[in-house]
């Protein structure tokens, strides 16, 4: 809690700081700059974080996990997994440190306090039912800001909570194995991240670069119920952290694509599909706890991403786009208490932000 309200004084600092430079001390200034239930975008969703709140449906093929229930002719390896989230990130109330202006879109300081929550289920398809794995619930407040003197410079905190399920078809055929533990994951943690970014608002043609971040952030776990056991399946340790914070690194690059669609009323419906408004590349690197009963460890897991956008992605107060794109991970299984063990796949997304 010392470092929530170190970096909430913090902001508040800011806020009157930069209220102060711009003049605009009159009440009716400050109303004219406060906002509700707008996104003006200061510290946007990561692009391949694999556990950014938005909705995606991802597919991809890995060995079985421990205990699955196998259909009948299957064996352990080649599993396709649906593997899909629903969530979104809500800034519910905000302030601009200077006026509103379109070009000032990725540039414009301010401050804001939102709400974001998300569920991700794993799905495999190779079990006897089509059995639901795991679901893992992530539900947080937190603010975000855009520096009001350095604007390249925005930064996001949020305070979260996690709990993670395993699924009933998935629990009743692993209980019949004695040696299956189930492990009730639940945590809080604090996080912070730090970006530096650089927008063009109008980079010309198709393949010209757009925009580029760079960012780093760190979380700090309690674990006083960190991974409890439950005893109903025999007597069973707890799983440890090997150190209570996690690091995550990370780099995006977006390059122009087609103009929008409502520019061009004329395109028909398959050159609106072949012309994404943007192409991007991404890359997401995490110190995480890989969990353990005996031996807890740290590894890297890295997040690949490549793909396109449909929509106004960088539009001043956000609107609703449509990304595909393939991804490449590589390390610990980001589900439950399968983050015992290790996981890598090519997968398939379909993502709506809104």
């Amino acid at each position: 809690m010392r470092i929530s309200s170190f970096f909430f004084v913090f902001l508040i600092f800011f806020s009157i700081t930069a209220t102060a430079q711009d003049g605009s001390s009159s009440l009716e200034n400050l109303r004219s700059r406060s906002y509700f239930l707008q996104d003006f975008q200061y510290f946007k969703p990561l692009l391949a974080d694999i556990r950014s709140p938005h909705n995606h449906s991802r597919f991809y093929q890995a060995d079985a996990v421990r205990f699955s229930n196998n259909d009948e002719g299957r064996d352990d390896t080649g599993h396709i997994f649906f593997d899909p989230s629903f969530g979104e990130y809500f800034p519910f109330l905000g302030f601009n440190f200077a006026e509103e202006d379109p070009d000032k879109a990725m540039n414009l300081p301010g401050l804001a306090l939102f709400i974001a929550g998300s569920a991700h289920m794993m799905l495999d398809f190779y079990t006897v039912s089509n059995d639901v794995i795991n679901t893992d619930y992530r539900v947080g407040v937190g603010a975000a800001m855009r520096f009001p003197i350095i604007h390249k410079l925005s930064a996001r905190y949020r305070y979260f909570h996690e709990s993670t399920h395993l699924g009933d078809e998935y629990t009743l055929s692993a209980s019949l194995d004695p040696d299956f533990r189930r492990y009730n994951v639940s945590y809080e943690a604090s996080e912070l991240y730090l970006a530096l970014d650089h927008y063009i608002h109008d980079p010309g043609h198709w393949g010209y670069f757009s925009y580029g971040r760079i960012y780093g952030g760190q979380r700090w776990l309690n674990n006083d119920s960190f991974a409890g056991h439950t005893g109903m399946y025999g007597d069973a340790e707890p799983l440890l952290l090997a150190e209570k914070t996690e690091l995550e690194l990370g780099v995006e690059i977006v390059l122009q694509g087609w103009e929008a669609p409502d520019k061009n009323p004329d395109w028909g419906w398959l050159r609106r599909l072949l012309a994404p408004q943007f192409i991007f590349a991404a890359g997401d690197f995490q110190k995480s706890n890989k969990y353990a009963v005996d031996d807890p460890q740290q590894e890297w897991s890295n997040n690949i991403v490549l793909g396109i956008i449909y929509g106004k992605y960088f539009a001043l107060k956000g609107e609703r786009t449509v990304r595909w794109q393939l991804n490449f991970y590589d390390g610990i299984n980001p589900h439950g208490q399968f983050r015992m063990e290790d996981l890598s796949y090519l997968g398939l997304d379909y993502i709506i932000d809104f």
